[in-house]
């Protein structure tokens, strides 16, 4: 409820619990939730399992049309994030709602890194794999090549020094006399 004094309004509703009140009178979380939750559904008793779209898109009450003015509205009390969240609840509680592909895809864009991940540690481990086998044929192949090349080697050797044995040692045949 709007008041107004002289010429300035309060922009602030009234609270039925004032700062002297509360301190006054001490009490746990558990019995203002339940005095909140009891009061929101004393007020909404009416509206029971309506959403806001049908509350704007039905009839409005029909209006006095007679010369006996109508008695001045209840004020009009702004719904409070308490009672939308407790009518969100109860629609909640109502209602289910429908497991959707959005409502997991934090779990599911985890599953699909984690499934990349083993992947890519996968073709990891087999490049990884695959050049270990390469350098071990390389190694292998190294191996036959130096055995083969120092067989070479040696038949060289063998080849010189049996041609060596084969010359004649130098000897002065004719010399000059002295």
């Amino acid at each position: 409820m709007w008041t107004s004094s002289s010429s300035s309004m309060s922009l602030s509703p009234p609270s039925p619990y004032t700062a002297t009140a509360v301190a006054a009178n001490p009490r746990t979380m558990e019995e203002v939730w339940k005095d909140i939750n009891l009061a929101a559904d004393l007020r909404h008793s009416s509206s029971r399992g309506m959403i806001f779209q049908d509350f704007f898109a039905r009839d409005p009450p029909p209006a006095g049309g007679g010369g006996v003015p109508s008695p001045p509205p209840p004020p009009l009390q702004l719904p409070t994030m308490l009672t939308l969240s407790s009518l969100l609840l109860q629609q909640q509680q109502q209602h289910p709602p429908i497991p959707s592909p959005e409502r997991h895809s934090g779990g599911d864009r985890k599953h699909k890194r984690m499934i990349k991940n083993r992947e890519s540690a996968a073709r990891s481990r087999a490049r990884k794999q695959a050049y270990t086998n390469e350098l071990e044929l390389e190694v292998a192949h190294l191996l036959e090549e130096n055995a083969k090349l120092k067989k070479q080697q040696q038949q060289l050797y063998n080849a010189a020094a049996a041609e060596n044995r084969k010359r004649k040692p130098l000897h002065r045949t004719s010399s000059a006399p002295f």
